[in-house]
């Protein structure tokens, strides 16, 4: 019972890479070498006589063997991708992400509120852009950005026109007040070219700079996570 935060952990990982198989057919991956993986990965994980640093220990050492084990059967395309996955779904374990942030993250407007709303307040926002900002706004994190961002469009307009966009401060006290998964929605609103960096940045601050560093090949590693029924 007292290793069930590693044992959800776990699970909360083996569902993550189950539904690689979205990606690509090829990216299919058994319980029975999930199970193996996770076995090694308690023998090779970092030994403490504090329990709490053992079961953090456990964690931290199992899910950064995972994903160089995963990263070593991915295209370098999907790589990035599946980074931010293992980090929303660690994220949602840990009860740290509002589903619909994560919605409009991915899939944006469902709905012309441009059309009918607000008048677009300035010609370089355009039509498609407002629309984003007026959806963006019924999150509740972003109550009343509607108006803020029209009374504040030369502030606005010095983000739209940088080259990292993803990094520029928000005005007012926007910045400080919102989560990275709500910056990254207010990135993906005002620039979404710029949306991948803020993501590989996003997933550095949350699970660390090590899951969006896909490892080299390494023949060593590759033993190491082997058995002599398993190669």
């Amino acid at each position: 019972e007292s290793y069930r935060p590693v044992a959800y952990r776990a699970a909360v990982l083996f569902f993550c890479i189950v539904e690689l198989t979205n990606i690509d057919p090829m990216y299919q991956y058994s319980l029975q070498w999930f199970q193996q993986l996770f076995s090694v990965g308690v023998e090779q994980a970092p030994k403490s006589d504090d329990f709490q640093q053992r079961l953090q220990s456990l964690q931290d050492h199992f899910t950064e063997s995972l994903y160089q084990s995963i990263c070593r059967g991915l295209f370098e395309k999907d790589k990035p991708l599946f980074s931010f996955a293992l980090c929303i779904s660690i994220m949602k374990g840990d009860n740290k992400v509002d589903e619909t942030e994560l919605r409009y993250l991915l899939v944006g407007p469902t709905a012309d509120l441009a059309e009918k709303g607000p008048a677009v307040p300035a010609e370089w926002v355009g039509k498609p852009r407002w629309n984003e900002i007026l959806t963006l706004a019924q999150l509740p994190a972003f109550t009343g950005f509607e108006d803020f961002f029209a009374t504040h469009l030369g502030d606005f307009r010095k983000i739209y026109d940088a080259v990292e966009a993803e990094k520029q401060p928000l005005p007012g006290n926007w910045g400080p007040k919102l989560s990275g998964l709500e910056r990254l929605c207010f990135v993906r609103a005002m620039r979404v070219d710029c949306l991948k960096n803020a993501i590989i940045s996003f997933i550095s601050e949350e699970i660390g700079q090590k899951f969006v560093e896909p490892p080299t090949f390494d023949i060593a590693n590759s033993f190491s996570d082997s058995a002599n029924n398993t190669p």
